[in-house]
């Protein structure tokens, strides 16, 4: 819908996030109270944010945008300093950045062309046939073969960082044990092939540039992260819901925000940010990209 900016007096277009699926489709059911006090300036540097983002409610009672965000650029352990954030400015300097869902690892150390993986969960198999001799790419081959195996592709998502294949619980709570197998002998599994959460943190933010969503950590981040991975603060008591409208903080610093929480359909490829968490989180939310 076209709406008009009481800050900076012009029309803001909202994308068509939701889905006519029922009466009750312009009906927001839950209410919440959001400040610019965790919001950042965007890159027209203004305290504004995009349409489509969630609300949570924090352990110590306040309700912001849901401080979650998908990884840009990767993280590499003990050197990395900055980190890329999409989107980025639902963030504030002093958030302490953590791995979203649980995980394990599978390292590939050595590999030659036409040797496989072979990566179980539940008694599923997905198998990667390396083409090469190079470790990053049989781990992106692994990486495609977890992905678009039915079955396992509904439980947990993989991606790489070099040679390292991450392999991700999607609803955020489920501790799988995979195994793995196939004729490459030098492909070794973390934790006993048991997915963990990382209780370290990744890094505490102390500044971000709005122009482009860099944010610099205190220190170098402490574990590696691969591009698309989810990250977020934690000390979440409940996501109350989504909002699907774009609203300027700039100059009304706090704004009550009408939320959906059931009955309606939501086209996730219109959100800045979306995991499968949301799904577990907002279980009468109906999500897809073709209704």
């Amino acid at each position: 819908m076209a709406y008009w900016s009481r800050n900076n007096g012009s029309f803001a277009v909202d994308p068509a996030i939701l889905v006519n699926v029922g009466a009750d489709i312009n009906v927001a059911n839950r209410n919440s109270l959001v400040t610019s006090d965790y919001i950042s300036l965007n890159n027209e540097a203004k305290s504004e944010v995009p349409a489509g983002l969630f609300v949570a409610t924090m352990t110590n009672g306040v309700d912001r945008f849901l401080p979650r965000c998908k990884t840009k650029t990767a993280v590499t352990a003990s050197s990395t300093t900055t980190v890329t954030l999409s989107p980025y400015n639902i963030f504030v300097p002093g958030d302490i950045l953590h791995t979203v869902e649980p995980y394990v690892t599978l390292t590939i150390t050595t590999v030659s062309a036409a040797q496989t993986v072979t990566v179980t969960l539940e008694g599923v198999i997905a198998t990667a046939t390396a083409t090469t001799n190079n470790t990053t790419t049989t781990a992106s081959e692994v990486v495609n073969a977890i992905n678009s195996t039915p079955i396992i592709k509904d439980r947990v998502y993989a991606l790489n960082a070099a040679n390292v294949v991450y392999i991700y619980a999607k609803n955020g709570i489920s501790l799988y044990t995979l195994t793995t197998g196939g004729t490459v002998t030098s492909a070794a599994l973390s934790n006993s092939g048991v997915m963990a959460h990382n209780n370290t943190a990744i890094g505490t933010i102390q500044s971000i540039a709005y122009a482009t969503g860099i944010a610099t950590l205190t220190a170098a981040a402490t574990a590696t992260v691969p591009v698309g991975a989810n990250l977020g603060v934690r000390g979440i008591s409940e996501i109350k819901g989504l909002h699907i409208h774009a609203v300027d903080f700039t100059v009304i610093k706090s704004q009550a925000l009408s939320l959906y929480a059931h009955s309606v359909g939501v086209r996730t490829q219109l959100l800045p940010y979306f995991d499968h968490t949301l799904i577990t989180a907002l279980p009468k939310l109906t999500f897809g990209t073709i209704f």
